[in-house]
């Protein structure tokens, strides 16, 4: 039972802004220091305790905080990652700190060896059975370090974190538990929805206290205990409604401490109890914090610099109390706590606004001495309920308000309500009482009103007055110098726009000039090449001439793009009209994707004159119109090149032409490609933007395609627009007027209109098919000497792939792939001897490709050759960096790249005859030797494996690759790559390695040694022993010399 004597400690108590007792004595302790986390932890704290290391750990609604003294971190849960709301954080006495999390479906702590937070498995069968079930509400840490945890649903449970034991207490009634402690006799104290309970776990007695069953009466009117917690003199202590009862079991006597309601804050409950060093107990309700020392005195405290509501109170070691408040960390010294004048702010209106109320906007601030403050406006009205500290005898307090009325007004009762409307400045309300004894006490208590004023009446308005005046004056005599240094800058950039002019001429003519130097030996290439097509020549020569025409073609292709720039920026693109059909001009050059849309399986379609057709004679493809061929041609193949670029296999491409009302020529190409993303459609057009700028970007480009495109329409008074759905594909619209034969002026210099031009079937810059690279997977060019080194070759040009696979196959098996991911595929299914890869690749580049192969066991030891257009000195240190063997830049020589490969394998054989040299006098190396490479660690490892089992009947190639975790042939090939030995054999030469060793001691013979090494068969034994040494073992001296 609580008690069979109710001791009542009576008083008055009055709904109060702060909810607090006036029976509470108030005190403030001085503030040490003040931390503010980093915007990037939420510190809306919950629960707060401190490890044995000093360190602090709060429980947040986005995960637990820890501040070390100096710094906080923040750790999360380690399958939530972010936003796991924790409750609490319970200390345990094995130094662990348990977190309640959520709902409670899951039960972790954390481990401050490990310094993360460690969940308990969820087939563990506290969370099978129960916590998945019923939810944990409350956790508590026993001083035997196991777990007591309350259940959401009903009951209590016992949880030992070392076996996993569970033990379930209290389940045969529907009740929650809410709160649990432990007192100094080891009885477990709780707190359920209905009662209070007492679990002794020796005896596995249970006792439940609650209203009407002749205990009395835990709480009165039918209040529902919430939390508990028992002090180190034994008492317990019960957090309801509006109180705190304080149980003395040692004398069944019961204390009420009344903390009376806030009208806007009902919910006044009292959860978390922590005690000092001292024995003194802290707790705060919704709006007040208190201490009940252990001398039984109920104490109020304040803090001073708050501005926000406080979350937390916990007193920590060296007599520290740590103040959570809004997102800040206070520290302050519980030696150095001091009573202040004791005034109660029972209710303060501003405005009509209760102070209380929620978005208020107002504070009540206490300064270093506990002095409360509280700043307004001019022209407010305030009203207050005040009262001092009460106390017995008091029969009467009087107040005044200094720098308003210099007059006492004597108030007969033990609450006062005044009201001000004050002008600025700064007023004193000052309260003391009256004892029948002594009269009117000397302590008084005061709180400060700072009223201030309204804008128009500051100081700083009248300088903002006299700032505006001066500014006005100021700008008067300014803007006349103002005028005359816009005139002298108007002449400065006169002169500089002409030097502009002047460098735009010099860049013009530099591009014209380079322009000519290259059209000149590409011009003899192209030449060059057309008469080669003329002679016989073999299959294979004939497709690298033509891979040879398609890309001169493409380089000249993109020189004179670059020149049209050029000159549309200098203003010195000519205009070149001839006569002719525009619609049949571009479907001559749709006509020329078609085989390139055929190989990428890609639907091409061309449409012209649809509906609104602007005549019949355009029906009939009679009418003539005088067009720019040349740049149209660059309009449309630009866009058709991008179009198939961006469009997979199995995808359309539309073209459509019409001519309009107004003789406009509309062309629209339609495809189902990729689409753009909305962020990028107002750079679409920009020169050098490309959509995928990364290294492992799937589509080639320039970045001036359509940048040239918007330019050359603009040049011919057109426009071009592009609608597209990211996923969906895009519509280029290109728009610009045309020029009816009919209507031109003789005087043009143009053909005549009988002199329709047509396009030259022998144009310099035709349309390349390698714009979009067709490539179709992962191929395989294997000759018939299947003992020659495998080459894998990775590059994403399908002509440069082709190219390096057709030459290098004469000294090599060659196996090509287009893409990194394809590459790393084959690297790992076939192992090859050396791998020659490119840097910029689609969906994984070299360097992605080269860290995965290079920390895979099974690749690790396969040379890589780089090949890159990125060829400075950054890029080759950070392709060696990676681990690249060699490094070249393109253009290449294909007789340099030979050489680099046959410096690779020259390498490997060095490699292989420093790892396959015997030293059987010499202890076996540890595998996890720091001074070894990585291949020579796979080997020692390897090696030890076999030593360990020489006898075991398993041990051969399909055992050594299971425990390797490697297929047949990639053992096979890595052990060829180090040692130049088959699995096999090298298994063989570990067993003569140790024969050797054994023979050399003298203690065995050679039928014993035979058995030793795992040999059955002495005669099969002495063979393979002068196959691999030269000499039969019989021959082997103990001193290791071998017998003539």
């Amino acid at each position: 039972m609580w008690s069979r004597i109710r001791v009542r400690v009576y008083g008055l108590f009055l709904g109060s802004l702060v909810s607090l007792s006036l029976r509470a004595q108030q005190r403030m302790p001085a503030r040490i220091a003040q931390y503010l986390p980093p915007a990037t932890i939420n510190f809306n704290t919950t629960g707060a305790t401190q490890d044995q290391r000093g360190h602090l750990w709060f429980s947040t609604n986005d995960g637990i905080v820890r501040f070390d003294g100096r710094q906080f971190r923040a750790y999360h849960d380690p399958v939530l990652r972010q936003g796991d709301d924790y409750f609490h954080v319970v200390p345990s006495p094995d130094g662990r700190i348990w977190c309640k999390l959520g709902r409670g479906e899951v039960l972790s702590y954390i481990d401050p060896d490990q310094d993360k937070i460690i969940r308990i498995p969820d087939s563990s069968r506290v969370i099978r059975e129960f916590l998945s079930i019923r939810k944990s509400h409350y956790l508590f840490a026993a001083a035997d370090s196991t777990l007591w945890i309350g259940q959401r649903g009903r009951g209590l449970l016992h949880f030992n974190p070392r076996t996993y034991a569970v033990d379930e207490v209290f389940s045969n009634v529907d009740e929650g538990v809410r709160w649990i402690t432990e007192d100094r006799r080891g009885t477990i104290w709780f707190t359920t929805s209905k009662a209070v309970y007492a679990y002794h776990p020796l005896t596995r007695h249970l006792k439940r206290y609650q209203q009407g069953l002749g205990s009395p009466v835990p709480s009165p009117d039918g209040l529902l205990p919430i939390g508990i917690h028992a002090r180190r003199d034994g008492k317990i202590l019960v957090g309801l409604p509006s109180e705190i009862d304080v149980i003395d079991p040692a004398t069944n006597q019961i204390e009420r401490l009344p903390l009376t309601p806030s009208r806007f804050h009902p919910d006044q409950t009292v959860r978390d109890f922590f005690d000092d060093a001292a024995g003194n107990t802290y707790f705060r309700n919704h709006t007040a914090s208190f201490r009940y020392t252990k001398q039984g005195e109920l104490q109020q405290l304040e803090f001073s610099g708050i501005t926000h509501r406080v979350f937390f109170v916990y007193p920590g070691q060296h007599n520290r109390l740590w103040v959570t408040a809004g997102q800040t960390l206070l520290a302050y010294d519980l030696n150095r706590i001091r009573p202040i004048p004791a005034l109660n702010l029972i209710d303060i209106v501003i405005n009509q606004n209760r102070l209380e109320e929620p978005g208020s906007g107002y504070h009540v601030v206490r300064d270093s001495l506990g002095h409360p403050t509280l700043t307004v406006q001019e022209g407010d009205l305030i009203t207050l309920r005040v009262s001092p500290q009460v106390r017995y005898m008091a029969r009467a307090f009087r107040l005044r308000l200094d720098g308003y009325d210099q007059n006492w007004n004597v108030v007969e009762d033990f609450v006062s309500q005044v009201a001000y409307q004050l002008a600025a400045g700064t007023y004193t309300l000052t309260l003391n009482q009256y004892n029948r004894s002594l009269g009117w006490e000397k302590p008084v208590s005061t709180m400060t009103l700072i009223v201030q004023p309204v804008f128009w009446k500051t100081a700083w308005f009248w300088l903002m007055v006299l700032a505006v005046t001066g500014s006005v004056g100021g700008k008067l005599l300014h803007s006349g110098h103002q005028r005359r240094k816009l005139r002298r800058e108007l002449t400065r950039r006169e002169f500089e726009a002409a030097t502009i002019r002047e460098l735009d001429e010099l860049k013009s003519r530099f591009f014209t000039n380079i322009t000519h130097e290259l059209r000149t030996p590409l011009t003899i290439i192209l030449n060059g090449t057309e008469q080669l097509e003329q002679a016989p020549l073999a299959e294979p020569h004939r497709q690298q001439l033509h891979a040879i025409q398609r890309n001169t073609q493409h380089l000249m292709r993109l020189i004179n793009e670059t020149l049209d720039m050029a000159k549309l920026d200098a203003g010195r693109l000519e205009k070149r009209e001839r006569v002719g059909d525009p619609l049949a001009f571009v479907a001559q050059v749709v006509a020329q994707f078609t085989d390139l849309a055929r190989q990428r399986l890609i639907t091409l379609e061309w449409i012209d004159r649809e509906s609104g057709a602007l005549s019949p004679t355009d029906e009939t493809g009679s009418e003539l119109y005088y067009f720019d061929d040349d740049k149209l041609e660059k309009i449309v193949y630009n866009l058709l090149s991008n179009a198939l670029k961006f469009t997979p296999a199995n995808g359309q491409v539309r073209v459509n032409a019409r001519i309009k009302t107004g003789h406009r020529l509309v062309l629209v190409v339609a495809d189902t490609g990729i689409g753009i993303a909305d962020h990028q459609l107002t750079r679409i057009f920009e020169r050098f933007h490309q959509i995928d700028s990364s290294s492992t970007r799937a589509y080639s480009g320039t970045g001036i395609g359509l940048a040239l495109v918007k330019e050359l329409v603009d040049w011919l008074n057109g426009t071009v627009s592009v609608e597209s759905t990211l996923g969906s594909g895009s519509v280029f619209t290109v728009e610009f007027p045309l020029t009816p034969s009919s209507t031109v002026d003789p005087e043009l210099g143009v053909n005549p209109p009988d002199a329709v031009h047509r396009l030259d079937e022998n144009r310099s810059a035709p349309v390349s098919n390698v714009v979009v690279s067709a490539g179709n997977g992962a191929d395989r060019n294997v000759p018939e000497q299947a003992s020659l080194p495998l080459l894998l070759v990775i590059e994403d040009n399908e002509d440069l792939r082709t190219y390096l696979s057709k030459n290098l196959a004469r000294s090599y098996r060659v196996a090509t792939a287009e893409n990194g991911r394809l590459g790393l595929a084959m690297a790992l299914a076939e192992i090859p001897d050396l791998i020659i890869s490119d840097v910029m690749m689609p969906e994984l580049d070299g360097y992605q490709l080269m860290e995965r192969l290079k920390s895979d066991e099974r690749t690790s030891h396969i040379p890589i050759v780089l090949l890159t257009a990125k060829s400075s000195f950054d890029s080759r240190l950070k392709g060696l960096r990676f681990g690249a063997d060699d490094y070249l830049g393109k253009p290449f020589s294909l007789a340099e790249l030979s050489l680099r490969i046959s410096n690779c394998f020259r390498t490997r054989q060095n490699w292989q005859r420093r790892l396959s040299t015997r030293h059987p006098q010499k202890a076996l190396t540890p595998a996890s030797d720091p001074q070894l490479t990585r291949e020579e660690q796979f080997l020692a490892r390897l090696k030890m494996l076999i030593l360990d089992h020489l006898t075991d009947e398993a041990l051969d190639v399909d055992w050594l690759t299971l425990k390797m975790g490697m297929s047949r042939t990639q053992l096979h090939r890595k052990l060829v790559a180090l040692t130049n030995r088959s699995t096999t054999r090298f298994i063989h030469s570990v067993r003569l390695e140790k024969a050797v060793e054994l023979l050399q001691t003298g203690e065995l013979n050679v039928a014993q040694v035979a058995q030793a090494v795992g040999y059955s068969s002495q005669s099969y034994f002495t063979k393979v022993f002068q196959e691999e040494l030269g000499y039969v073992p019989a021959r082997l001296k103990g001193n290791g010399s071998v017998a003539p």
